[in-house]
């Protein structure tokens, strides 16, 4: 195997053709976090980002896109703000993971979401799956199949649908608008959002706004950002952020007015971006990660994603005083007091002006 390392705008144009050619040899690499536009989008706001071409016998086989920290540490591209990972690969070329890093200058690659692959299975840690609404047979046979799984979210939906009209206004419906006046907007309620739910603001984050700023702009045949709105007698009250490959559209970024919510805008949003999909050429609406009620009730499919680290040195985890203690309670909320603590820990250590430059 032979490794060469480029900055991603240094990719030719010819590069980026063979990673949408690999990626269109698997279903599960045909995802938009994993095109190179997103990659460009990224390494535009910060300044660690790289990307590895990979050659077999003289034959290029897949690309590896990483952020570098603190020097030989390495994350994949987006992390915190990117759920799909992995290695854009020839499906019949198999590599060794610890030998690709070492290539790269790291000593490890920590991976959290990562698409599940024979050649990175040695180093899971552990599996979680990820849910998504399958439209391939048209939102009709969806409907109808969610009924039969005994689903009563859709019709609830609907009706919410009409008592919104019936008491604020006529209900419209964009797939996209290019307007940065809306996007600005989606982010001020995600940052409230964000704030209520006392998770880290990641519209506080420069590199963040400028990278969602960047997809929003980026329109092109294999990938382009998605800014959905649903709107109520001509006022914005639900949107999401995403954006889309091929086939496939990320429900990224769904935020909504909090003065509607007793009308759920945010699920109406959804059900309105699954029925206008298939006429958009998308066959699936991603989700993420499982786990939330209305994702149960209106997923029909989910797959496994991996959490991990590919390392060549046995270096000890370092355990924090306060995780230690809060770990010898028992108890829900201390596992979301973990889970904030961690956040906060990962974000402060996500900082580009630590990368390379």
């Amino acid at each position: 195997m032979n490794v060469e390392l480029e900055r991603p705008q240094s990719l030719a144009e010819a590069d980026l053709a063979s990673w949408r050619r690999l990626q269109s040899s698997r279903a599960e690499l045909s995802r938009a976090f994993l095109c190179p536009e997103f990659v460009l989008a990224v390494a535009a706001a910060r300044g660690d980002v790289w990307v590895a071409s990979i050659e077999d016998d003289g034959r290029l086989v897949g690309f590896f896109p990483f952020q570098r920290r603190g020097g030989d540490e390495g994350l994949p591209v987006g992390f915190g703000i990117s759920s799909v990972q992995g290695a854009v690969t020839d499906p019949g070329a198999p590599f060794d993971p610890r030998e690709l890093i070492g290539a790269c200058g790291l000593d490890s690659w920590y991976f959290d979401h990562l698409v599940p692959s024979i050649s990175f299975e040695p180093h899971y840690s552990g599996l979680r799956n990820a849910c998504f609404v399958d439209v391939a047979h048209g939102y009709d046979a969806y409907a109808r199949e969610r009924r039969e799984a005994g689903s009563r979210q859709i019709a609830e939906l609907e009706r919410k649908a009409r008592k919104l009209e019936r008491e604020v206004g006529p209900v419209e419906f964009t797939l996209h608008s290019d307007e940065p006046e809306l996007l600005r907007l989606l982010m001020q309620w995600k940052s409230e959002q964000f704030r209520r739910t006392g998770f880290v603001d990641r519209f506080r984050i420069p590199w963040v706004v400028e990278t969602v700023e960047r997809v929003h702009a980026t329109q092109a045949a294999h990938f382009a950002g998605i800014l959905s709105v649903l709107s109520a007698d001509g006022k914005p009250i639900a949107m999401n952020m995403g954006m889309r490959s091929h086939t496939a559209l990320e429900i990224w970024f769904p935020t909504y007015d909090s003065d509607f919510a007793s009308y759920s805008p945010g699920l109406i949003l959804l059900l309105k971006l699954a029925q206008s999909a298939p006429q958009a050429g998308l066959t699936t609406l991603e989700l993420g990660r499982s786990g939330a009620p209305y994702k149960e009730r209106l997923m029909n499919g989910e797959r496994p994603q991996a959490a991990g680290r590919v390392s060549l040195s046995a270096r000890p985890a370092r355990r924090h005083s306060p995780e230690r203690l809060l770990r010898a309670i028992p108890g829900a909320r201390v596992g979301r007091v973990l889970d904030r603590l961690e956040e906060r820990r990962r974000w402060r250590s996500l900082d580009p002006r630590a990368g390379d430059r």
